[in-house]
């Protein structure tokens, strides 16, 4: 997923997932956005915005936002959601931000797993107030984690969730005693899986007979197809600092 044209293929089936998302992260990083005083603004720049999630919250309390993103058919998709909302104060922008150049008063950034602590510095000049991060740092999947330790594996990783990028952002911030706030969101959800929905995310070969011994141990009951109980907890953290 490093290029606009796999990002493209995976436009419509990521704003999906997204839909399908029960978290009012959105809604909770803006009313922050909104204590840090950093909303309302007059313009907004949300760099790598995808299809909108956090963009047209924004555009909400914004005179002006500017959706950039590499993904055309993300654009696309965020347009319609937008003309169903009946927001008009959007600017879609197909680019790489690295070539980017249009500043904005609050520069918005949400889920970027390649920006480097290096990229800060540009990340910056952009903004003409204030910079403004958010990463999920944690999922922890009690299940999923059961499973692993009944099979002595480690728990499989979750690719959006990485603790170790928001340190690194706030070590570089504390380096060059740039004061800064930082946020931190959590959230426990209950839903419904099967142990059958959980097995190919282990990603090692498992015959018939082991899955049904894996349920019967998890659940106590060997049908792998039958729904139980799950808990999910997550973490975000929102950083943001003047410039």
């Amino acid at each position: 997923m490093d290029t606009p044209e796999s990002w493209d293929d995976f436009a419509q089936t990521y704003t999906e997932i997204q839909a399908e998302s029960q978290l009012p992260i959105q809604s909770d990083v803006v009313k922050t956005l909104i204590n840090h005083h950093l909303l309302p603004a007059q313009s907004v720049l949300d760099l790598a915005s995808g299809s909108g999630r956090y963009g047209l919250k924004l555009a909400e309390h914004a005179t002006e936002v500017t959706l950039l993103d590499w993904s055309t058919n993300m654009l696309t998709l965020a347009k319609k959601a937008a003309k169903k909302r009946q927001l008009n104060n959007i600017t879609y922008t197909t680019a790489d931000w690295h070539t980017y150049r249009q500043s904005a008063d609050l520069v918005f950034i949400s889920q970027l797993p390649t920006l480097k602590v290096t990229d800060l510095p540009r990340i910056s000049q952009l903004s003409r107030q204030a910079v403004a991060i958010n990463h999920q740092t944690r999922q922890d999947d009690h299940l999923l984690a059961e499973g692993a330790a009944w099979l002595g594996i480690p728990v499989p990783p979750v690719y959006q969730a990485d603790a170790n990028l928001m340190a690194d952002y706030r070590a570089w911030l504390q380096a060059t005693n740039q004061p800064f706030k930082r946020q931190v969101f959590t959230y426990h959800r209950t839903e419904a899986v099967t142990i059958a929905d959980l097995v190919p995310e282990f990603d090692v070969p498992l015959g018939v007979n082991q899955v049904a011994a894996m349920a019967q141990a998890l659940t106590g009951d060997k049908d792998p197809h039958q729904p139980v109980d799950d808990v999910i907890d997550y973490q975000f953290e929102l950083l943001t600092w003047l410039t």
